[in-house]
């Protein structure tokens, strides 16, 4: 953020799967903007195993979500079959500032931006333009993936 003089409120973390980790990680410990996370877990204990609590846990989103301040968009496909949609709607509940959830009826793990692109997009700007209206008005202002 400082080599391109970004100030914290300009920069937007996105985390899917397994990168959601390092995504709450990072937003617990410094001021962000916002998050997206997709498809995210609870912790990755719990998408092997059962289990409530556990000794060692490289990515506990549900313990670290609690602190994030900024607003936080969390989509999720309701056949996810790899990370279960009990996953994000847990994590929604534990946001401070949650937006909107986007779970995507009918998507699996990895096909969400593929074949609902439309509504994602239209989603993902929504969540942005949320965080600061100015977004939407600046000259130029385009939101593609």
């Amino acid at each position: 953020m400082t080599e391109k003089n970004l100030l914290p409120v300009e920069v937007i973390l996105f985390g899917r799967s397994i990168g959601s980790g390092p995504t709450v990680e990072l937003a617990s410990r410094a001021e962000v903007g916002g998050i997206i996370l997709q498809s995210a877990f609870t912790s990755c204990i719990r998408v092997a195993y059962d289990v409530k609590h556990t000794a060692f846990d490289a990515f506990c989103n549900i313990k670290k979500l609690p602190k994030v301040r900024c607003p936080v968009l969390i989509i999720h496909g309701t056949r996810d079959d790899v990370v279960s949609l009990q996953h994000g709607k847990e994590l929604f509940k534990l946001c401070r500032r949650p937006h909107r959830p986007f779970w995507v009826k009918g998507a699996q793990h990895n096909d969400i931006e593929t074949s609902y692109f439309q509504e994602y997009c239209q989603r993902l700007q929504d969540f942005v333009w949320s965080l600061d209206p100015k977004w939407q008005l600046k000259p130029g202002t385009v939101f593609a993936l």
